[in-house]
């Protein structure tokens, strides 16, 4: 009996081993590779850990380029005289982190992060934090509250998020949510700057459109179903009027990513040429 009792421990031992030996080893075996994309509002250097990875915009998306899974210190050192910026970021396993920062003179700039956090059931989850927190969050238009703001039932889709907290200028994100995965969008909030003024970064050249060769755009569908004109081409501007998709307005200027309209009532604003083109 004493022998068939020592064989019995005798196995629990060996099975206990074993089961040690194969946390350890899961503990070291790599742990995957995620992509990475980061893009800034001028060009600037990536320093991931402290190495040179490339300039913005730039995505380490291809199989051979993406970055093993973990926590890393993300430096941007943007050309001009604006401040580098530094962030933790986090590449999931088979995902897609993406940063973006707007580089504005010191508190004026902002930046966001997204990340996929793997979750049990298949619908898409959304959590929204910014910093400060207590901004007003606008998912397709529609208010879902203040930050920190957790979504539980969204589909899955494009989305136009919209932050907003007084003192501080308004924060437009696109982003998609994916079955089983929590999406997190962590944003950092620029202040904003007194009327009329104009910082360095943010103005442009505007690019005349001739009277004689005088054009149209085309607003096209949009993920909220309309598309917001604002005062100054830029997403912190005011927002001034919407445009429908299928809308053909006549084009007046454009500067960057921007196109300055003129509205059925005689206004004019600017709206982002991601949602229209020019008309052949």
């Amino acid at each position: 009996m004493r022998k068939k009792i020592v064989g019995i421990l005798s196995v629990l031992i060996i099975f206990i081993g074993f089961f040690l030996l194969f946390r350890v080893i899961g503990g070291i075996l790599p742990k995957g590779k995620g992509a990475l994309q980061v893009t800034s509002s001028v060009p600037a250097r990536v320093m991931l850990n402290g190495k040179n990875i490339g300039t913005t915009p730039i995505c380490k998306c291809e199989q051979a380029d993406r970055i093993d899974s973990g926590t890393y210190t993300l430096e941007l050192i943007p050309e001009g005289n604006f401040e580098k910026f530094t962030t933790k970021v986090k590449v999931g396993r088979g995902v897609l982190t993406a940063v973006d920062r707007t580089f504005l003179p010191g508190s004026y700039a902002s930046s966001y992060i997204l990340t996929l956090e793997k979750i049990s059931g298949n619908n898409p989850q959304l959590f929204i934090s910014s910093l400060p927190s207590g901004a007003l969050v606008a998912i397709d238009g529609n208010e879902t509250g203040a930050t920190p703001n957790l979504v539980t039932e969204i589909s899955s889709s494009e989305h136009e998020i919209e932050l907003q907290k007084g003192g501080y200028g308004k924060k437009t994100i696109r982003i998609k949510t994916v079955p089983g995965y929590k999406l997190l969008v962590e944003a950092l909030l620029g202040t904003q700057p007194e009327a009329g003024e104009v910082l360095p970064g943010s103005e442009g050249s505007p690019t005349p459109i001739p009277t004689s060769t005088q054009q149209l755009v085309v607003i096209l569908a949009t993920p909220t179903g309309f598309l917001r004109v604002r005062e100054e081409p830029n997403t912190n501007a005011l927002e001034i009027g919407r445009v429908l998709p299928g809308d053909e307005l006549p084009l007046l200027t454009e500067e960057n990513d921007w196109f300055k309209i003129q509205l059925k009532d005689g206004s004019e604003g600017w709206i982002s040429n991601s949602f229209a083109e020019r008309k052949p």
